[in-house]
């Protein structure tokens, strides 16, 4: 990601609730502060919360956040078709 973040290294469920899905959202909504964005780790995350403010610095130029936006959606569709398939599977077996 062109933002420079550094989160990868420091969390590993990028889609879960010890991921980032809260801090991406908060960037999506105007959110720039580390601090601030940090306090949206969640408490199973390995990475400290210190950890993880010090990766939330970078930049936050306007088409970086675009794709970031419009990566978004294409990120969650496929997701949201398996579950789909998985819903679908277990009412064949039933």
């Amino acid at each position: 990601m062109q933002l420079n973040l550094q989160l990868l290294h420091v969390v590993t469920d990028m889609s879960g609730g010890a991921g980032i899905k809260n801090i991406r959202r908060a960037i999506l909504a105007g959110g720039r502060q580390p601090e601030v964005l940090a306090s949206f780790r969640d408490c199973r995350c390995k990475a400290s919360q210190k950890t993880i403010r010090q990766a939330l610095i970078g930049h936050y130029r306007p088409k970086y956040l675009f794709t970031l936006q419009q990566a978004m959606p294409l990120y969650y569709c496929p997701q949201g078709q398996v579950v789909l398939c998985d819903q679908h599977i277990e009412r064949t077996l039933q």
